[in-house]
């Protein structure tokens, strides 16, 4: 069986939309994969969707960008509820101080 528990679209750093990054998986022949975008579920649906039309499992994931103590941290989550109010809100705020710290190194 082959998995790939760890992958982005164009909606955080990847180059692909998650249509496109199935149909790729499906080429290589991977059986269960999770999007895993950075501080983002926005290309969930869609990967989901794309997914189940080429025999693909899949969860649903996001990775999560923290800090502690200065030292930047990603955390992977599994199996999430992609429809919690919580995580648009806890993305809403991660992408405000994205734009804050590009703004401050331009």
């Amino acid at each position: 069986m082959k998995v790939d528990l760890h992958l982005h679209s164009n909606n955080s750093d990847g180059k692909f939309k998650p249509s496109e990054v199935v149909k790729r998986l499906a080429k290589s022949r991977v059986d269960f994969a999770v999007l895993t975008d950075h501080d983002s579920i926005d290309g969930s649906v869609e990967f989901a969707k794309s997914a189940a039309r080429y025999g693909i499992k899949t969860t649903h994931g996001v990775e999560i960008s923290a800090s502690q103590n200065g030292i930047g941290l990603h955390i992977l989550g599994y199996g999430i509820d992609i429809k919690d109010p919580r995580f648009k809100k806890l993305f809403k705020k991660q992408m405000a101080e994205r734009k804050k710290k590009f703004l401050r190194a331009i």
